[in-house]
């Protein structure tokens, strides 16, 4: 498997898709994440909920190096013991720092993300498509991530077909009673959509209030170079 060099650009996208794989795996919406050149860094833009899911998000780049170091693939050219690990890794990740009570906690989880539920594969994915393009938005990460997924597009989209006929006939019957004709079918149909067309307006807007009000807010993962 290819080595990563300390001090490359490489390592960072390492670090960002890092934090990227984290935020998908526990819902949260990732706007956009770039790596640079001069000097190295990188930048991840997040929209998240905050709490425990924050803290896995900000440890989740440092999880991101700890794995390719455990695996013999992060090197410099007079060798890479842990102590000058864990102190490469912990500058660059010094702004991540925020949620954790100590560099202890931050590192505690952080190795139990990558040894529990980080997806490497899928971060090697994005650090790839990263390296290319230099900047991925919220599609590209989408179309990235959705590769992964073992259930096809389609079948995806006729699964949600069936929910939404059953949910609306639910509601229509509901509404209506069970219905005895082919006429009355169809008036159960047509007032269930009247009726899941009001929910969803109902739920968009208790959505998009608690989004402005309560539930997210944004934070931005930037991450140092080098040193």
């Amino acid at each position: 498997m290819a080595k990563v060099v300390v001090t490359a650009r490489e390592l960072a996208a390492f670090h960002e898709a890092g934090h990227v794989e984290a935020a998908l795996g526990c819902g949260a919406h990732v706007t956009s994440v770039a790596v640079y050149q001069e000097p190295v860094h990188g930048r991840t833009e997040i929209v998240t909920r905050g709490g425990e899911d924050l803290r896995r998000i900000r440890a989740a780049g440092y999880a991101a190096e700890f794995q390719l170091w455990r695996a013999g693939r992060l090197v410099m050219e007079d060798g890479l013991s842990e102590e000058e690990f864990t102190r490469r890794a912990l500058n660059r990740a010094s702004r991540d720092f925020a949620q954790f009570s100590n560099e202890s906690d931050f590192i505690e989880c952080a190795i139990d993300h990558a040894e529990h539920s980080q997806r490497f594969e899928l971060v090697e994915k994005i650090a790839g498509a990263l390296l290319a393009a230099g900047k991925l938005d919220e599609a590209a990460l989408a179309r990235i991530a959705g590769g992964s997924s073992a259930v096809p597009d389609d079948l995806s989209e006729l699964k949600l077909a069936a929910i939404s006929l059953v949910a609306t006939l639910a509601i229509g019957i509901m509404w209506r009673g069970w219905p005895h004709s082919a006429a009355e079918w169809f008036g159960v149909w047509a007032w269930g959509s009247v009726g899941t067309s009001a929910l969803m307006v109902a739920g968009a807007a208790l959505w998009a209030g608690c989004h402005a009000v309560v539930l997210n807010y944004r934070i931005k993962f930037e991450q140092k170079g080098g040193g």
